[in-house]
């Protein structure tokens, strides 16, 4: 096998499959937009398996007024924790446009590494810690 060959992660293994699994046990169902997973009842997410890791597309609570009280911190934390139990990598752009954005990139940045992630301009990663 070369050295290309090897470097490509698979696009699907166990680990992320039970990801996948769990993360869905844990949240519900946007009831208009699918492809939206709402955790516990105030933070949608949008999350999709991408080359082997999951990539977070969005993550926001969806009232207005549960912003700046935690609800995003603790639903981080609850993600990165499941991505650590499945040993699972997340990846992620930031991206503070939008209709109404919430924090500016700088922000995002900062609110990202306290997470663990590591940033490289609008890209993140964090790779899983051990349990």
């Amino acid at each position: 096998m070369g050295a290309l060959a090897m470097q490509i992660k698979p696009k699907s293994s166990p680990a992320l499959e039970a990801f996948m699994a769990a993360y869905r046990a844990e949240t519900t169902s946007h009831p208009l937009a699918g492809f939206l997973r709402i955790w516990s009842n105030r933070v949608y997410f949008e999350v999709r398996p991408f080359d082997g890791a999951i990539r977070l597309a969005l993550i926001q609570t969806i009232f207005p007024e549960d912003r700046q009280r935690g609800y995003g911190h603790a639903a981080l934390s609850w993600f990165c924790a499941l991505a650590d139990r499945y040993g699972v990598e997340i990846r992620g752009h930031i991206d503070a446009q939008g209709e109404e954005p919430r924090l500016t990139a700088a922000q995002l940045r900062s609110w990202y590494k306290r997470h663990g992630f590591k940033i490289e301009r609008t890209s993140m990663r964090r790779l899983p810690k051990c349990q």
